[in-house]
């Protein structure tokens, strides 16, 4: 019976992960709204710089952004309005343009730095910086009082840990510079979104978010880990010499963060709920590093890994192949155990 009851929870977490991704959510028409109500002056389709996919990639931001907030309303027992949800979608859309200055338009690190407080919009002329400085006055002004300046904060952390990621294309940069540049760009990020809630947030709440931030960046990188290789980004994962190495490093930050979720002061069944979508998480990235294992024939290299081809790839990382190896391991799923150490096992048999 208790099975039959965590595949019902599975079902239930996997839908609601659908409010946000899924273009037609409720979530994602609100984005658009907003973003096509502050772009209408512009003519994106012929500016410089602008990726054809440009709104798009802001909308999944904002929707992600929202989801997110709401889940922190959620597990604090409150409910937001219209404002704020506002907020929490210009919140995404400012996130995506902090990635898109930084990482995308070809600007100078101290030209960059100018834009962690912008100027007014009218005071720009390039398209890109217009529409940065539009969106970042957009969402500052929608913030209400009490949260207003521990979002600044925690933005500018982001902005800061942002700028530094770019190092991370540098060769010689150490395993242990890596890590804090991811643990500082997810964390920040996950305390920005938070703040932006209200309530105050406790000493063992930031602790407990930084590290869990640190936690999700980990997995992002470990199943990106071939699209890294690829590009020469030095990561998490890519800094790793294998798999096993990969799996315990994320398992050692798993318990910690999940240990100090734990301890925050809210409904143990809202973190049940929170955990058990983590576990899932979890799972799926071990799922997922179980499959480059495959591709290299049980001998993996970051080397024999980066040569493979899309293709080859993209066919051992098929839903159905991941679901064979987690589903087993997701159904196990205990509060009291989901903080212990997970042992990593390759199965290529799978």
């Amino acid at each position: 019976m208790k099975n039959v009851n965590l595949i019902f929870r599975l079902i239930k977490s996997v839908s609601d992960l659908r409010k946000f991704n899924n273009v037609n959510s409720r979530y994602h028409r609100e984005a658009k709204a907003i973003i096509n109500n502050l772009t209408d002056s512009f003519d994106l389709e012929t500016a410089q710089n602008i990726p054809s996919n440009f709104k798009l990639k802001l909308q999944w931001y904002m929707a992600e952004c929202l989801y997110a907030c709401e889940k922190f309303n959620e597990i604090s027992g409150r409910t937001s309005t219209s404002q704020q949800k506002r907020a929490y979608l210009l919140s995404g859309a400012l996130g995506a343009m902090c990635d898109f200055i930084i990482d995308d338009v070809e600007m100078k690190a101290e030209k960059i730095k100018e834009f962690k407080n912008p100027k007014t919009e009218d005071q720009y002329t390039d398209v890109v910086e217009k529409l940065y400085a539009l969106f970042y006055h957009s969402f500052i002004n929608s913030l209400e009082l009490e949260v207003k300046a521990r979002v600044i904060q925690y933005y500018e952390l982001i902005f800061d840990a942002q700028l530094k990621s770019k190092q991370q294309f540098n060769p010689s940069i150490t395993q242990q510079e890596v890590d804090e540049i991811c643990k500082n760009k997810c964390g920040y990020s996950l305390l920005y979104i938070r703040s932006l809630v209200t309530g105050e947030i406790t000493e063992i709440e930031k602790k407990a978010l930084y590290e869990l931030g640190g936690y999700i960046q980990y997995c992002n990188d470990a199943q990106d880990l071939y699209k890294d290789l690829k590009k020469g980004l030095r990561t998490f994962a890519s800094t790793r010499s294998d798999l096993e190495t990969i799996a315990r490093d994320l398992d050692k930050q798993k318990t910690i963060a999940f240990s100090l979720i734990k301890e925050t002061p809210f409904d143990q069944k809202k973190k049940d709920e929170l955990l058990f979508s983590l576990h899932i998480m979890s799972i799926g990235i071990i799922a997922k590093l179980n499959r480059y294992s495959k591709i290299c024939d049980g001998n993996f290299s970051s080397e024999k890994l980066s040569k493979k081809s899309k293709e080859e790839v993209r066919s051992q990382l098929a839903i159905k192949k991941l679901l064979w190896y987690s589903f087993p391991k997701v159904i196990k799923y205990k509060y009291e155990d989901v903080d212990k150490s997970y042992d990593f096992q390759l199965n290529l048999n799978n």
